[in-house]
């Protein structure tokens, strides 16, 4: 986390808003007074003023034109993952993320389904993401809790893409 922070230091730009792309992997809690999220991107990386639930939220209505709200229940229902459910930030451009706590925890980062995002056990306590083999980001969550999460995302994507790929050969 160390080495983000500094990278993020040396080459951020301070955002007021955020809205998730297909290159974004990764959106990290911080502390700071002048924004409260660190986004990574493929070849960016960002200070955002909103927090990380604000900018899910933000997401969610301009790229799909759909309130978090209605999305989680509806994602919540179908696929029964009532708790830390993944979400569909945008159907059409495939973006989809999990959270790694309940996302009101002011500690609960979001991570991307993305080829480029691998997760790892680094202890008990901890799991790792290697991010484009060139970024380490070490987060206070289990590996299993992790790797849970990520089976969710990874359940709510492949459903989300067969329903698409089934409704455009009727």
């Amino acid at each position: 986390m160390d080495d983000i922070l500094k990278q993020a230091e040396e080459k951020a730009t301070i955002m007021d808003k955020y809205v998730a792309k297909e290159d974004t992997y990764m959106i990290i809690p911080v502390r700071a007074i002048d924004y409260s999220s660190i986004v990574l991107e493929k070849n960016a990386i960002y200070y955002v003023k909103q927090t990380p639930f604000e900018i899910i939220k933000h997401s969610c209505w301009e790229l799909d034109w759909t309130t978090y709200e209605g999305r989680r229940k509806a994602i919540a229902e179908k696929l029964s993952l009532p708790y830390k459910t993944p979400m569909t930030l945008s159907k059409e451009k495939q973006i989809f993320t999990f959270p790694t706590k309940s996302p009101t925890n002011a500690e609960c980062s979001w991570i991307f389904i993305h080829p480029d995002v691998q997760i790892d056990q680094s202890s008990k306590k901890q799991a790792t993401l290697f991010i484009d083999f060139q970024n380490i980001v070490t987060l206070d969550i289990s590996y299993h809790t992790l790797q849970s999460q990520y089976k969710k995302a990874f359940q709510l994507r492949t459903t989300i893409l067969s329903s698409q790929l089934f409704q455009s050969h009727r």
